[in-house]
């Protein structure tokens, strides 16, 4: 089935260096927003906290090992804090993981 000509991709080519070798991988724009965050928060360039995430998921492909790493912290930030990531009415508390990758 063709797609629609007004169809916009919602995910964006970024490359990345992983075991010196560059790659390209697609994300959602907020997926590669709190990719960058994470990296920045760890002190670390997106480079070396994709390296470690291709190590910790070697059986995964590449951008699936991203998804899953980015829902783990997520959920792990939110054990953490102890507190929901969405409040009621779907409001993100402030100053939270969730509201940098919210929509």
């Amino acid at each position: 089935m063709a797609r629609p000509k007004e169809y916009v991709s919602l995910l964006e080519l970024h490359n990345v260096v992983i075991n010196g070798k560059r790659t390209s991988i697609r994300l959602e724009a907020p997926l590669w927003n709190a990719l960058e965050l994470i990296a920045e928060q760890e002190s670390q360039t997106v480079h070396e906290l994709c390296n470690m995430i291709a190590m910790r998921y070697r059986s995964q492909a590449f951008t699936s090992a991203v998804r899953i790493f980015l829902v783990e912290h997520l959920l792990a930030r939110q054990a953490q804090a102890h507190r929901p990531i969405l409040m009621p009415h779907g409001d993100v508390p402030r100053g939270t993981y969730a509201e940098a990758v919210s929509y």
